[in-house]
């Protein structure tokens, strides 16, 4: 029987937005001569620092009760680094959809992590994650219409 803590599970998750934060600095810095690609690339990456910082914040707690949960079972989940096998740049549109790609898999995840736990507080945990992926797609929606008028 293998278990996982929930803290552990949520710095594995720190890491895969650390991954995703790098690879649109990454794409960022393979562009050229577009300004609306490089303000998006830049958006996404400031979110996902916004994200990252949440969570490295909340990992400080020692004594949370929710980070010292247990789960007996993990349940498999998409990766999202399957999405940075892309390797030129791309357009405005092909952005959007890498981004909205990467949330779904992180909106998955949060989704499933929720529903196996039996504890209402790690649920909560994690809905939350699940909101905040979903309210920055959202966000993320508003920047194109930005963009569309620049």
């Amino acid at each position: 029987m293998a278990f996982y803590q929930v803290r552990d599970v949520m710095k594995r998750s720190c890491k895969d937005h650390q991954g995703v934060s790098e690879f649109y600095e990454e794409m960022q810095n393979m562009v050229e001569n577009n300004e609306k690609l490089d303000f998006m690339l830049s958006s996404m990456k400031k979110h996902e620092d916004e994200v990252i910082h949440c969570m490295k914040e909340y990992l400080k707690e020692k004594n949370s009760p929710v980070l010292n949960s247990w789960f007996q079972y993990l349940p498999q989940t998409p990766k999202v680094a399957e999405v940075f096998s892309i390797q030129e740049v791309f357009s405005e549109d092909e952005a959007l959809h890498i981004f909205d790609e990467i949330n779904q898999k992180f909106e998955i995840t949060y989704d499933k992590l929720s529903s196996v736990s039996q504890s209402e507080p790690v649920q909560e945990l994690f809905n939350e994650m699940k909101k905040l992926t979903k309210f920055s797609g959202k966000r993320e929606g508003w920047f194109k219409i930005m963009l569309d008028d620049m």
